[in-house]
């Protein structure tokens, strides 16, 4: 499942602030640029950050993942990424300067946070809840 938002998401994004990380994603053969910054312990775009109150990336951790893809996404070995597609999520791999690659989950706003502090948080909110 691909999303189409992201190139509008990244043309909307015009300056990292000065902790963002940039990353690039590759949607085509050209590489886009796009700056993930911190906020509340999730790492998502910068352009969700300035608008935290309709990012579906910083609630997505409150949602329940689907069963039927949990029982199919349990075959697939990441734990992040299979988490992101149960809550109807989308994986991106993006890359950052050194060439590293991170894991990140993206939504139909197009909207991204790190996959790894998707599931964290929601293990948390589910441990937390069942004492």
């Amino acid at each position: 499942m691909a999303f189409h938002a992201l190139g509008i998401l990244l043309a909307a994004t015009t300056g990292a602030s000065a902790n963002a990380e940039t990353y690039r994603y590759w949607k085509t053969t050209v590489p886009e640029k796009i700056d993930i910054v911190e906020v509340a312990k999730f790492h998502v775009d910068e352009f969700c950050a300035r608008r935290k109150a309709s990012c579906k990336a910083l609630t997505a951790y409150k949602l329940n993942p689907s069963k039927q893809v949990r029982k199919h996404a349990q075959l697939k070995g990441h734990p992040a990424s299979d988490h992101c597609e149960s809550v109807a999520g989308s994986v991106q791999i993006l890359t950052d300067s050194k060439l590293n690659q991170a894991n990140f989950c993206q939504f139909e706003d197009g909207s991204l946070v790190d996959s790894w502090d998707l599931f964290s948080a929601y293990q948390k909110r589910v441990k937390g809840a069942s004492r």
